[in-house]
């Protein structure tokens, strides 16, 4: 009589070892833009000038619009912005490489760091363009604020 032996060996079929592959290949695919992408948002987080940005433009907003402000603009130039409320005048001014705020002429409150170059104009006595570069990383950004 013959000996027939039979294997029960479990093995992956065909179909399984191509569906691990695919989500091999699938992740191994993404895995580059995910570290570019996270490089970049990391840059964006650590980049501190957006956010004095973001607060200069918050505190000259907030400055201009409280009490019925208004610009003197005979006093006002391309260096420097006078914004005259009932109690307070409040200078914004380019200085040193610095936005510089002064209230009632005391005290100096440097708002933004790095500026290379700022230009203050005022447009129908209410509207301000703001013209700024700044560097940062040795890189030069120009932005402009219109208030």
């Amino acid at each position: 009589m013959k000996i027939v032996s039979i294997n029960n060996v479990r093995a992956f079929t065909y179909i399984e070892v191509l569906f691990a592959l695919f989500i091999a290949v699938l992740i191994l695919s993404i895995l580059p833009s995910l570290i570019r992408t996270t490089g970049t948002i990391n840059e964006q987080i650590m980049n501190a000038q957006e956010i004095d940005l973001a607060f200069f433009a918050r505190d000259l907003t907030h400055d201009f619009i409280k009490e019925n402000a208004f610009i003197l603009e005979s006093q006002s130039d391309q260096r420097h912005i006078v914004i005259n409320s009932k109690q307070r005048n409040i200078i914004y001014e380019f200085k040193n490489n610095k936005i510089i705020k002064t209230i009632d002429g005391k005290g100096n409150i440097t708002i933004l760091h790095n500026v290379v170059n700022a230009n203050f104009k005022i447009v129908n006595g209410k509207s301000i363009i703001i013209n700024l570069k700044i560097l940062e990383k040795g890189i030069c950004y120009e932005k402009k604020i219109v208030f």
